[in-house]
């Protein structure tokens, strides 16, 4: 008799943990990625498409995209295993107020790291069914139980930041029957004005005193403004043709077409001439347009200056320009996309013939921007199986991700100007039981 009850104890202790464990891990589980995929997914709704903050606190934007994952609008996003009713059962993972934090950078006034926890508590908490047999004599013997024995509340917490983005998604149609696209991220693309880094490197870095420059349409045969607040830059195609090359040339009547489609992208998104640029990473090859090119001349007259004048412009006319590694190549060389910066658009600027030859623009804040996000693995222009993303070189260190410090659990600074992506923070958020 001794032995068959010691028999069954073991059985009682072996079931409850198959059951009453494991299913407390399994929900810790499904509740850790819910809490991951709502946090990255809320965190870019507090911004504005163009990157600019919305009005009203971020905790209670940040919360009406939450609940939309919790299934305020339909069906939630994830379900995790709840309680009483029994071991099967799942129900969604909702989230209130109580489940958002924002923390200020303290290295950095403007930049914002939010808390997002999921949890199983209340009537979602999970009923233990053999746990508390287990520890049935502990009252008769007069040992002390385990508080809580007969309900589990596991909960996570996700802390998302922002990282330099390294990959702009393609620009959408408005007309995606019968996919119905969602329109924060209608009109937001690739803007097909590339800037360079030589330039650009310098006014990226926190404390730069500068926040206007010009964007100088250099040429081969006219070379930028050797000024401090004058960056290099040249029209770029980003029009997805296909590929190895991937993206349209630089030269002839079809190249420009497609540059002057592009730029009616972003003035009308719903035009019929409009051609939504493709999807645009680091590592990414574009060609140039050279102003010097008769033919780019004559159509900047005709088409490319009046396009532009119908492209928003002003403080708020903030764009996602490619930045390549050097000045601007022409005659059919390409220039490599090393990041993305985050500039408004000022002030057009046109010569004497009335062929675009400058922009002014206003440097902006370090946020995220719809349609931005991080690959840190396979790229995917052009559509090569296995290609990486390239690697940062020398110079390029203001599109890397932050640094961290383990010892202070503190994060650097954003660089100035660039475009961010909502990113998994590298703090470690300690979560609840298992």
């Amino acid at each position: 008799m001794p032995f068959v009850v010691f028999t069954l104890l073991v059985s009682m202790a072996f079931l409850g943990l198959a059951v009453d464990v494991m299913r407390t891990i399994h929900a810790a589980s499904a509740i850790q990625y819910a809490s991951q995929a709502s946090a990255l997914y809320s965190y870019q709704y507090a911004f504005n498409p163009n990157g600019t903050l919305k009005s009203g606190r971020f905790e209670n934007n940040v919360l009406q995209e939450l609940q939309v994952a919790g299934g305020s609008n339909g069906v939630a996003w994830n379900q995790a295993p709840s309680g009483p009713n029994g071991p099967t059962t799942q129900s969604p993972v909702e989230f209130d107020a109580s489940d958002v934090s924002v923390v200020q950078n303290a290295n950095d006034a403007g930049d914002y790291f939010l808390q997002v926890r999921a949890r199983r508590d209340g009537t979602n908490g999970l009923t233990m069914y053999f746990l508390p047999a287990i520890f049935a004599l502990n009252s008769i013997l007069g040992l002390p139980s385990p508080p809580n024995l007969r309900q589990a509340n596991p909960f996570r917490t996700t802390e998302v930041i922002v990282q330099p983005a390294t990959r702009i998604g393609a620009g959408l149609s408005r007309n995606m029957s019968p996919i119905q696209a969602d329109s924060r991220q209608i009109g937001v693309a690739t803007f097909p004005l590339a800037i360079s880094n030589k330039q650009f490197a310098i006014a990226s870095q926190p404390g730069q005193p500068l926040s206007s420059y010009t964007i100088d349409l250099v040429s081969s045969k006219a070379p930028g403004v050797a000024a401090a607040d004058h960056i290099q830059g040249a029209f770029v195609n980003v029009y997805g043709t296909g590929g190895l090359q991937y993206y349209g040339a630089g030269q002839g009547d079809v190249a420009l077409n497609q540059l002057y489609g592009t730029l009616s992208y972003f003035s009308n998104a719903n035009a019929a001439n409009a051609l939504p640029p493709a999807v645009v990473e680091r590592g990414s090859k574009v060609s140039a347009f050279d102003p010097s090119d008769p033919i780019y001349q004559q159509q900047a007259q005709t088409l490319l200056t009046p396009r532009l004048k119908t492209v928003p412009i002003g403080s708020a006319a903030f764009y996602i320009l490619p930045v390549i590694s050097d000045n601007p190549s022409f005659g059919g060389a390409v220039n490599k996309v090393v990041g993305f910066a985050r500039m408004a658009l000022t002030e057009v600027r046109v010569d004497g013939n009335g062929v675009v030859n400058s922009f002014r623009c206003t440097i902006g804040e370090s946020y995220p921007m719809a349609n931005a996000s991080i690959g840190t693995a396979l790229a995917s222009v052009p559509s090569v199986s296995g290609t990486p993303i390239p690697a940062l070189q020398a110079g390029e260190q203001e599109f890397a991700p932050r640094s961290f410090d383990g010892a202070s659990n503190s994060i650097a600074a954003r660089p100035r100007g660039v475009v961010m992506a909502p990113a998994l923070s590298p703090r470690s958020i300690v979560g609840g039981p298992l």
